[in-house]
């Protein structure tokens, strides 16, 4: 998968970007009139300003996710500066108390990360930042296993094995109105949205991710959001939980990573249900580039990645059920009905023998190694 992407400021949907508001204040809790407020986005450069009214409130609107800094200043009063964190579809909520001094000093504030509150509306969200995206473990390096991670939310897929979607499992449900991958709140899995930079990626046959999507790996997001209920109605469309992805974009700084994830039998365990004592028979590599920075510092910016998968195997063992020994065996069945001699010898010859029992003496099971819907060189 390549994404590149130039950007030079302005506005985006709702979707893909945050807000900021608060009030400026005197020593006394008293609202300063006429407070100059300057915003500054740390990688892009990009400067706002906004002059408090009567009401010494500041809003800054369409901002995009990232790491910002805030400052104040107006006459007899030291300049208060705070650095802070805005992410997508979120009002972040500051306030600035400047003391009384020389203009010319400021007054750096540095707060420890903590999880904003919303205070500005009812909903509940889970959101990933970069470093939570390159860091929490990936099944597949795929969205799909770190959209789980979310209180709440639960997959409806197949947690035995398979690698479909790039090691996300195989569907479940597949028919219905509950087909899809992913649940809020015991909500319909179809139900959920999935948005990738205010774009439809929905699969609107089975439900969950659209084909492809799941190939969106972690270097090529800035933050992935999920809405798990109490959502404005502006999100439309499904009514579960919205996922929200947003992609990177350049900045004055250059930044790339080059990788290569590898997973062979040397690594692999044994499946659970594999009774030949070898390790899953899985050989796969993921391995990528990305790389982004300035054109026009201040201005133009850049970024792209790349993401190669090949895969050899990846069959998985499960448990199928056979008629066990004594289903096999001639004479009557429970219901006192002789068994049918040409069945028996057909059972022989192309049925396997039973390994296992259960509770039914005349079903017994047997491990079956399923072959790999992705053994690929992609």
């Amino acid at each position: 998968m390549f994404v590149c992407l130039f950007c030079a400021g302005g506005a985006r949907a709702q979707y893909t970007v945050g807000r900021l508001e608060g009030t400026v204040l005197d020593p006394t809790g008293a609202v300063l009139v006429g407070a100059t407020v300057h915003l500054s986005n740390r990688a892009t450069n990009a400067n706002s300003t906004f002059v408090t009214g009567r009401d010494g409130h500041f809003v800054f609107f369409a901002l995009l996710p990232g790491q910002y800094l805030l400052s104040a200043e107006a006459p007899r009063f030291s300049r208060r500066s705070v650095e802070l964190t805005v992410t997508s579809d979120q009002t972040v909520a500051q306030n600035l108390t400047l003391p009384v001094g020389n203009p010319s000093t400021t007054v750096e504030v540095t707060a420890a990360e903590a999880a904003p509150v919303m205070s500005s509306d009812a909903q509940r969200s889970v959101t990933r930042s970069e470093a939570e995206l390159t860091n929490l473990p990936s099944l597949g390096r795929n969205m799909i296993s770190n959209v789980q991670l979310g209180a709440g939310l639960a997959p409806t897929n197949n947690p035995r094995g398979g690698t479909t979607f790039g090691g996300g499992g195989s569907f479940v449900i597949v028919l219905g109105v509950q087909s899809g991958l992913i649940a809020a709140n015991g909500g319909r899995a179809r139900a959920t949205s999935v948005q990738l930079d205010y774009t439809d990626a929905n699969d609107w046959e089975a439900g969950g991710f659209a084909p492809g999507m799941q190939a969106i790996t972690p270097d090529m997001l800035q933050e992935l959001k999920i809405l798990t209920s109490n959502f404005s109605a502006e999100y439309g469309v499904k009514s579960n939980a919205q996922v929200i992805m947003v992609t990177k974009s350049g900045s004055n700084f250059l930044h790339g990573a080059a990788y290569d994830f590898l997973q062979n039998d040397a690594f692999n365990a044994r499946d659970y249900f594999d009774q030949t004592g070898q390790a899953s028979p899985l050989k796969q590599n993921v391995y990528g580039v990305s790389l982004g920075g300035p054109i026009r510092k201040d201005k133009t910016f850049f970024f792209g990645g790349y993401e190669g998968r090949k895969t050899r195997g990846g069959s998985f063992t499960t448990l199928a059920n056979v008629p066990s020994d004594a289903a096999r065996q001639p004479g009557l069945l429970p219901d006192e009905t002789p068994k049918d001699p040409l069945a028996l010898d057909l059972l022989k010859q192309y049925v396997p023998a039973a390994t296992g029992t259960t509770r039914n003496p005349y079903v017994g099971t047997v491990a079956v190694q399923v072959p790999s819907p992705v053994d690929n060189y992609l």
